[in-house]
């Protein structure tokens, strides 16, 4: 199956990848970043940001990274000198609200709108791709491209409560819900370092690990080895 791709730059080379949330771990991984080396997104007329591990950032093509060599290291969050307005709710950010630095939460997003009700949802608005989830405990890198929306709290659907899934042929029972993926793939007893896939109808849907996952009918999975992120 073709999945279309993405380019971006990573140390003045072209990469191909799926766009997307992605895990700071991954995408780490991805380009063979070693200790004490430094992957660091580059802003436009600013300061690199680094990306840490447990950082998410969101790739929609286009996107430049280079790689510190840690000395010295850079501030994991620094102060940017151009304060960041990004698209919130169909409006760009006011000069009070724009961000002076470029990681925030997703619960610190959301209160950016003051009348977001209890358990609204954040959303990514990717255009021309698939929306992402942003949980209240995912750290953002924020770009002055990106566009969030907050959505209304769901309504409570009638869900059982718990499913069992197949996973590369074993069967395992989950409690229904929403995962990030990478919590899944633990609990579905996946190597952290394999990619995880949706089976539907034939056809096979990878998993992001730093992407969110409803889960609550049963459902078939696949998992193997990575086959690289560049082309």
């Amino acid at each position: 199956m073709s999945i279309r791709k993405i380019s971006i730059i990573v140390d003045r080379q072209e990469k191909n990848i799926i766009p997307g949330l992605k895990q700071g771990s991954e995408l780490i991984h991805a380009f063979g970043i070693k200790d004490p080396e430094q992957l660091l997104l580059e802003i436009s007329g600013d300061i690199d940001v680094p990306v840490a591990h447990e950082d998410f950032l969101l790739l929609t093509g286009g996107e430049v990274f280079s790689i510190g060599d840690g000395s010295p290291r850079v501030e994991d969050n620094p102060q940017l000198r151009h304060p960041i307005r990004f698209m919130f709710n169909e409006h760009k950010l006011s000069e009070h609200q724009a961000l002076r630095h470029p990681k925030i939460t997703g619960a610190d997003l959301k209160r950016l709108d003051p009348e977001a009700a209890p358990g609204s949802r954040l959303i990514a608005d990717l255009e021309g791709f698939a929306d992402e989830a942003i949980g209240d405990h995912q750290r953002i890198i924020v770009k002055p491209s990106d566009q969030f929306i907050v959505m209304p709290p769901p309504e409570s659907p009638p869900y059982p409560h718990e499913v069992t899934v197949s996973i590369d042929g074993r069967h395992v029972t989950l409690k229904s819900g929403e995962y990030l993926v990478s919590v899944l793939k633990q609990k579905l007893g996946v190597p952290p370092e394999y990619e995880l896939e949706l089976v539907e109808r034939g056809q096979f849907h990878p998993l992001a690990d730093g992407s969110n996952f409803k889960l609550h009918k049963p459902e078939e999975f696949i998992s193997h080895v990575r086959t690289g992120s560049s082309s």
